[in-house]
Order: C-alpha cells, then sequence, then structure tokens
C-alpha cells in the first residue's frame, strides 16, 4: 500500500509543477501599461500615430488632476466648448479596476495614456474614439485623458468603472 501511494505520488508531483507552470504563463501581467479599446461591436480600436502638430491655437492646458474610478463609479464631464484643442480638467486612472466603459456624445473624442502623470506630454499612445463606435469598453493600467478638437458645442464623454 505504501509503494502504491508513494509511486502516485511521484507520478503526480511532476504533473502539478508543470500545470501550475501553465497556469501562472496563461495569467495576465496586473502592472501591464497595455491599452486595448473595443467599439461597440467588439472591434479592437488601433492606436493613432501620435500628432506632434495638434490644432492648439487656443488649446486648454492638459490636465493633471487625477480622478480616480472604482469598479460602478462613474465620471461626467461638462460640455466642451470653443475651438482648437480642448482637453478634459482630469487625468484618469483605475483604483480597484482596469477596465471601463466610455460613451461619447455628440462627437468623438481622442484619448491619450500616460505613465507619468505629473508630466502628462509623456504619452505613451493615442486612441481616436468617433461617436460611431460608442459606447467603448478600455482595458488598461496607465492615465488616461481625453481631448477634442473644435468641439461641438456641448459635447461631452462618460467614464464608467467595470
Amino acid at each position: 500500500m505504501k509503494k502504491l501511494f508513494f509511486k502516485t505520488l511521484l507520478f503526480t508531483l511532476p504533473l502539478l509543477f508543470i500545470f501550475s507552470i501553465n497556469a501562472s504563463a496563461n495569467q495576465t501581467n496586473t502592472n501591464s501599461t497595455t491599452t486595448v479599446i473595443y467599439d461597440k461591436n467588439g472591434c479592437v480600436i488601433q492606436p493613432t500615430t501620435i500628432d506632434t502638430n495638434p490644432i492648439s491655437p487656443k488649446a486648454k492646458i492638459r490636465p493633471t488632476s487625477i480622478w480616480r474610478i472604482k469598479k460602478h463609479a462613474s465620471y461626467f464631464s461638462n460640455g466642451f466648448t470653443g475651438s482648437g484643442r480642448r482637453y478634459g480638467g482630469y487625468l484618469f486612472v483605475g483604483n480597484g479596476t482596469k477596465k471601463f466603459k466610455i460613451s461619447v456624445n455628440k462627437g468623438g473624442f481622442g484619448l491619450y495614456t500616460t505613465t507619468t502623470p505629473g508630466n502628462p506630454v509623456n504619452i505613451s499612445s493615442y486612441f481616436n474614439l468617433p461617436l460611431s463606435g460608442s459606447p467603448y469598453t478600455m482595458n488598461t493600467g496607465t492615465y488616461f485623458y481625453f481631448f477634442a478638437d473644435n468641439p461641438v458645442s456641448g459635447q461631452n464623454y462618460h467614464v464608467t468603472g467595470e
């Protein structure tokens, strides 16, 4: 009986080790700075080449205040007005979540991601979020903020932690 137990143990231990390695290889890195955005049809939105000459004759400054969004919490932006590039008032980051639902109204927005909230000009990626693809689902571990070029009066966005 003891021999059978030890033979079974010797056979199953290597298998447990192999399965634990495979399971850990398939886990998502929680410190990842990769951002993935899906439109309302589930299609991946590809990052856009970062514009080094944005429309900015009347641009507001980039946001430096941080808004931490918890799961199921929401933020509704004020309506954008004016001409030129207009930035949202906050850098957003998840607080216990890395998944967000984004809705845009009256017009599309650009979305920048950054890993340096003290210097939001240091952009990691840029996404174009047209009105036609709303609502969007985003997975990110970085800070992000919104902007609009020559916004439609009252154009706004809504972010919810999921």
